[in-house]
């Protein structure tokens, strides 16, 4: 919930980033790309890259979060 919290945070300006998406990165981040296959997904490659950066631009050089 932190990392969503700090997404709503920092995209308060600007264009939106699909909560899709967003649960998408965070679960990779989280090691948990197993659950990934069972979730919808953003199609448009585009969209997807776009989100990505923004997201990376989020979270900046941190390590990923894993699940102990």
């Amino acid at each position: 919930l932190r990392m969503f919290r700090r997404i709503d945070i920092a995209v308060r300006e600007g264009p939106f980033v699909s909560y899709l998406y967003c649960l998408e990165y965070i679960l990779e981040r989280m090691g948990r790309s197993d659950v990934v296959e069972n979730i919808n997904r953003i199609k448009c490659h585009k969209r997807r890259v776009a989100y990505k950066l923004r997201l990376d631009e989020i979270f900046g050089c941190e390590q990923p979060t894993t699940m102990m």
